[in-house]
């Protein structure tokens, strides 16, 4: 069974190459691998986000969407303890996104 820097080491890939949708199955593989406090943590969800960061120079408008229900997914488990609160780092990525799909009334 694959362990955190393997799932990390894929998502990193993922993320490098803009591979959104397969970035969040592995995120989703990774949490049903190791759930609870053992799965992904704040960096596998941030490459993750990047993931839909590169998405957004081809699909911006996709890449927003998905990229907003990811954000939404890790303030909950943040709000929840599962992860730290979220890093400046994830703010700026997903307003680049917007910013990127014309949204900008989003980032409010």
């Amino acid at each position: 069974m694959p362990n955190r820097i393997i799932y990390n080491y894929a998502l990193r890939c993922m993320s490098k190459h803009g591979r959104g949708e397969e970035a969040e199955k592995i995120l989703n593989m990774f949490n049903k691998a190791h759930p609870n406090c053992n799965g992904p943590d704040i960096y596998a969800y941030a490459l993750a986000l990047r993931a839909w960061e590169r998405v957004g120079k081809i699909n911006p408008k996709m890449a927003a969407e998905r990229a907003e229900k990811l954000f939404i997914e890790m303030k909950n488990l943040s709000s929840e303890g599962y992860l730290p609160p979220l890093e400046l780092s994830s703010y700026n990525t997903l307003l680049g996104i917007f910013a990127r799909a014309g949204l900008a009334y989003k980032a409010e």
